[in-house]
Parts: C-alpha cells; structure tokens; sequence
C-alpha cells in the first residue's frame, strides 16, 4: 500500500473508535421548558466528528482499496456541515441554559488532501470548541472551558508531507456567572486502560470542574469511555468506570457524572458505578427509553435505539427516604434541522437534566 493509503487507513481506523449505528429519537423533554425554580442544569452532548469511517475499514480487512470508502467518508464529512450542527447545539444550550456542559468527541481536524486520489484537493480545518464558543458568543451566552482533555493526537504529516491530524478531546464548560472552585484533568492509565493501535494509541480519559452554585460545592465530571462491543473492551470499560467511581470515594461534595459511557444500563459499566453510589438519573427521574444513540453516519436518517449516553449522581440530591429530591427532570435534546434537507446535530442526542438544590 501507497504511503498517503496507509496514513490515510490509519486516520480511519483512530477516527472509527466511537459509537456510529444507525437508528430514533425519544425528544421527551421539550425545547425551552426549563422549570424557573430549578437551580441546578447540566447537559451533555457527543459532538460526533461527522464521519463513519468503518467502510474504509472494511476495505482495507478485505483487502480492498479503501481509497473510495475514503472518499465517501470526506464526502460525508463535508456534507455533515460543522457549521450548522454547532449552531443547532448552540441553541439547545440557549434553550436549556445549563451552568454546566459535558462535551464528548470534540474534534480537531486538518485535512489537506490532494488530488487524486480525490477528483480535486480536500482542504478542511475544523476545531470543535472554538466554533461552539463563537456560536454560543453569537447567541449572548458566556461560556467558557473549564477543563478539557486531550485524549489521543493523530498526526500522520510526517508520512504523507501533506496535513493530516486528528484530535479528540473531553471539554466542560461552564457559564461565566458560576463560581469556580477548582478544575482538573486526566487520561486514565495506559497501561493498562487504553488500546495501542499499529499508528498510535487510543486513549480515553475524564474532565472535572468543582464550583459553587446555588450556595453548595458542587462537582461535576465528563468523560467518554471507550467504545465496543467485544467483551475484551466491555471488561476495559467497566474498568475506567471503576477507577473513574473510585475518585470520589472521599468527597464531601455532590457529583454529577455525565458522558457518553458507551453502553447500556445494566452493563458491567453501569455497575460500576453504581456500587459507588451513583444513581443513573434517568432512571430514577426520566420517562421513557431515554434512547440517545445513533443516528445514521450522515446525519440524514435513522433513529436513536440505544441509552449510552447518562447524566449519574452521587450525594446532596435525595431526600429522608434515599429517593432522587422530587423537582428532578432529565430529558433527550436531539432536535431535527431543515437548513439543506433534514440534517441532525450529531449521531448521539444529546441530554439535560435538571436538578433540585442540592442538601
């Protein structure tokens, strides 16, 4: 295989670790429906880097040319217009307006790409934070990174002599009126809790913000756990979740643990966590399946049929009885654009959930 084949390969397979299926929407809380008396909102979205590469690798196991699957990845790339999806999440923030926004798969990607092998020169430059930032700023809303997370670089420049890099990050961030007590960062260990690919390593990790809202300490984590259903990466998942619980043993704080934890409930991830003490909030407050993954690679159809994205508690939010503080509300924001045909934000919805003061 060519040099710029097998970079452009290794881009694919970096890019193709996230959860892309596609499949319905459960949008069971309402756009602008914020109860006024609740201090406490947080949200949570999977930008999605707007592409499903999984052809180009399935090309290249079948010994195929991937050069075509890859041409039609871009193609999809550009026609999932960043531009768009950031303003359509920038207005449910604006709907919603959370103290606090848990951002997955928030991209950076420099694409010069020559012709051939594509019918003329790729040029792309995107960065996922800045653009939402301005987005928002655009809207009046005044947020800014609390904390971000580098999770893994792939940068194939040096073997191709054009521009090819991929970044993936955790970012939070947070509305400028709320105190800020703290922030922090980290990947989890590696070894052993990341996957070392033949071009790189895949690596996961955690964003968390301490604050003060509404009078109490608060803590709030992202994260993105890693993706994949064999039971190999199933075990490595439940294990970032444990060491990712473990964390909070001895804080005094309520925490608020959102992400996109890539499976479902019941999960060796899930129990994880709950035997840390969380409680999945959509279960003790939400209606309905609460599905948030995955729409078709396109953004152009499919239905969400899978809860893998979740917003956890732990302290400060139940009453007398152990029970969720009643005035709890979470619900799936994932509203569909009519700007050049129907077009979703990302491939996950995204969820908000409002919560009473915490005690």
């Amino acid at each position: 295989m060519k040099p710029l084949r097998r970079a452009l390969a290794g881009l694919a397979l970096a890019a193709a670790c996230t959860d892309q299926a596609p499949l319905p929407t459960d949008p069971s809380l309402a756009a602008g429906t914020t109860p006024a008396a609740t201090p406490v909102t947080v949200m949570t979205q999977n930008m999605y880097v707007g592409a499903d590469l999984d052809a180009v690798i399935r090309a290249l196991l079948g010994g195929g040319d991937p050069i075509p699957a890859l041409v039609q990845a871009v193609n999809t790339l550009l026609a999932n217009d960043l531009d768009t999806r950031v303003a359509a999440m920038a207005d449910n923030i604006a709907r919603q307006r959370p103290q606090v926004v848990a951002l997955q798969e928030v991209s950076g990607i420099v694409l010069e790409l020559p012709s051939p092998p594509f019918p003329s020169p790729i040029s792309v430059s995107q960065d996922f934070t800045v653009q939402l930032l301005a987005a928002l700023a655009a809207r009046g809303l005044e947020y800014e990174v609390a904390a971000a997370n580098l999770n893994f670089t792939i940068d194939l420049t040096p073997l191709v002599g054009v521009p090819i890099r991929l970044t993936d990050e955790e970012v939070l961030l947070v509305d400028r009126r709320v105190e800020v007590l703290a922030s922090s960062h980290a990947v989890f260990s590696c070894p052993p809790l990341c996957i070392p690919l033949s071009f790189g390593t895949i690596r996961r990790g955690w964003v968390r913000l301490d604050a003060r809202i509404a009078g109490r300490a608060m803590t709030f984590v992202g994260t993105h756990l890693e993706s994949g259903s064999d039971p190999l990466t199933s075990a490595l998942r439940a294990a970032q979740a444990q060491v990712l619980a473990g964390m909070f043993s001895g804080v005094a704080n309520p925490v608020v643990l959102m992400g996109d934890l890539n499976d479902v409930p019941g999960s060796p991830m899930d129990a994880a966590f709950q035997q840390a003490g969380f409680t999945d909030l959509w279960t003790a407050a939400g209606s309905g399946p609460g599905n948030t993954c995955c729409h078709h690679p396109d953004l152009r159809a499919g239905d969400l049929h899978k809860r893998i994205d979740y917003v956890m508690v732990r302290g400060g939010f139940r009453n007398g009885a152990g029970e969720i503080i009643g005035g709890a509300r979470i619900g799936v924001i994932d509203p569909l654009l009519s700007a050049g045909g129907p077009l979703w934000p990302s491939d996950h919805g995204g969820l908000a959930a409002h919560l009473p003061p915490a005690k």
